[in-house]
């Protein structure tokens, strides 16, 4: 690793570190900031940084680490040594715990209870086990002596022993002389074997001595199961495919509402070729679509630049709480077209500055960045996960995988982490420790469906996989609700003319 070579560090202070039941460490409470280290750095210099961050007294406290490949175990942090084994070992970023010994008292006094509680429900659990086994045991001797006295009854009446299930005897004995629960009836009492209504003494067996005592037929009716309702009737239950997480996992079908009837009207409006195609139609977070503008949304034509802009405003703006951040297409454009050889810092924020949106958050919390990107009438989609140094790009169009970035990519991404370094007002990111993958995405059936593809993920893409499935054979459902949603959103100024 080059001594230049900055690594972000997670410092955590005020709360305490607590070991759970899988051995792993986690840390609670407290607060957390972030400062830059790098291989060689004094262990003078390290604690004072934490220090201009917290204000806290090092003499009362302790720093610990946790080495990736042993989580089970706490390291201290004393000295130069220690700090050089973290930096070292440590491969996108870095986490030092701050706990004060009485905090680390705590822990230990608690970790105690934890064994107790667990040795507690597995004596719960062996007692109930033991009971379930000699109930069953009871009803096992039950079920052959009522057996063994049906099969008596039935050679003494002439008839064939194997026909326990149709017998006479048998089911007289079975369903009147034994004790079974039904539903709504009263309970019987341990002794009352009586058999309602008149019957013979040929026809039912004697059933004194089945069990052996009272408790034996009072265990017995505890684990009685009341007989079921032989009419009813079971339906099969559809669910829903689960949202998918890994991309590298075939994607499961969804079910797709259907488009609302006032949505259909008002596409049918905007599609109408009778028509002004100059009418302005949506007019939200500063953009302006016309009605010309919108007809890319029908049938197989391709998504321009300016819908995509506004598509990036509203998703922008909708997605309230987000650390997601969505960049104009018309950067990406600018920068593949001018081809820059050098791109100094100060030339990147007088010209491309201008294409971040407003966010509801502060910037210093967006974890991902997601640039779409227009190259020969293709769209792709870049995601830029800043937390685990990752460039991902999403393309439909599938085929051969690609390794590393071309130069357009490659100024892109000089010209996003820029930025992004810039807002969030911390060091700046090195592309090289950045890694490059083409995760697998659904892949579209034809030229033009690329850039309502390049809409779903970022609609959906989080975290490094899809929160919500594509359907590649409903891209014409997805471009009309993608249209809706813009037409029908409450920051649309001409809202009202969709709505009844």
């Amino acid at each position: 690793m080059d001594d230049t070579i900055n690594i972000y560090c997670y410092v955590y202070a005020g709360g305490k570190l607590v070991q759970q039941n899988d051995g792993l460490w986690k840390y609670i409470g407290g607060r957390s900031k972030g400062i830059h280290v790098y291989k060689g750095m004094s262990y003078a210099e390290f604690t004072s940084r934490i220090l201009e961050k917290f204000e806290i007294s090092m003499e009362l406290a302790k720093m610990h680490y946790i080495l990736k490949f042993n989580p089970k175990v706490i390291q201290d942090l004393e000295d130069a040594g220690d700090l050089d084994n973290v930096i070292s070992y440590s491969d996108n970023f870095v986490e030092v715990y701050i706990v004060e010994s009485s905090c680390l008292e705590g822990v230990e006094e608690n970790l105690p209870t934890t064994h107790v509680a667990n040795s507690e429900l597995r004596q719960q659990y062996d007692a109930a086990q033991r009971t379930i086994n000699d109930q069953l045991t009871i009803m096992q001797r039950v079920m052959r002596r009522l057996h063994s006295r049906r099969r008596s009854s039935a050679h003494a009446a002439g008839s064939s022993p194997n026909a326990f299930p149709s017998s006479p005897s048998f089911s007289h004995a079975a369903y009147h002389g034994f004790p079974f629960a039904e539903h709504g009836t009263s309970p019987l009492h341990p002794t009352n074997f009586a058999t309602p209504g008149p019957q013979t003494s040929q026809d039912i067996p004697n059933m004194q001595g089945v069990a052996d005592s009272a408790e034996d037929v009072m265990s017995l009716r505890a684990v009685m199961v009341p007989q079921p309702h032989r009419r009813s009737r079971t339906h099969r239950v559809r669910r829903m495919a689960q949202s998918l997480k890994s991309p590298f996992v075939p994607q499961p079908h969804t079910r797709q509402s259907a488009i609302p009837m006032d949505l259909k009207e008002a596409i049918a409006f905007v599609f109408n070729t009778d028509m002004d195609p100059s009418e302005e139609l949506v007019s939200l977070y500063g953009t302006h679509l016309t009605r010309g503008n919108l007809g890319c949304f029908e049938g197989s034509h391709w998504i321009g630049n300016e819908v995509m802009d506004a598509y990036c405003r509203f998703l922008q703006h909708e997605a309230i709480g987000s650390t997601k951040l969505f960049i104009s297409p018309y950067l990406a454009e600018i920068v593949v077209q001018s081809k820059p050889k050098k791109l100094a810092k100060d030339s990147i924020l007088n010209q491309y500055e201008r294409f971040l949106y407003d966010m509801a958050i502060p910037y210093g919390q967006v974890i991902e960045v997601f640039l779409p990107l227009l190259i020969k009438n293709h769209w792709t989609l870049i995601v830029f996960d800043l937390y685990k140094l990752r460039i991902q790009l999403l393309d439909s169009l599938g085929g051969r995988k690609k390794t590393h970035m071309t130069g357009a990519q490659n100024n892109l991404a000089k010209v996003v982490l820029c930025l992004m370094a810039h807002k969030k007002g911390g060091g700046e990111f090195n592309l090289e420790r950045f890694s490059f993958v083409m995760p697998d995405v659904p892949s579209q059936t034809n030229e033009h469906d690329c850039g309502v593809f390049a809409m779903k993920f970022m609609e959906h893409w989080s975290s490094g996989g899809l929160t919500k499935s594509i359907d590649p054979t409903q891209m014409l459902k997805y471009r009309l609700k993608i249209l809706g949603n813009m037409l029908l959103s409450q920051h649309n100024a001409h809202r009202t003319m969709f709505q009844k």
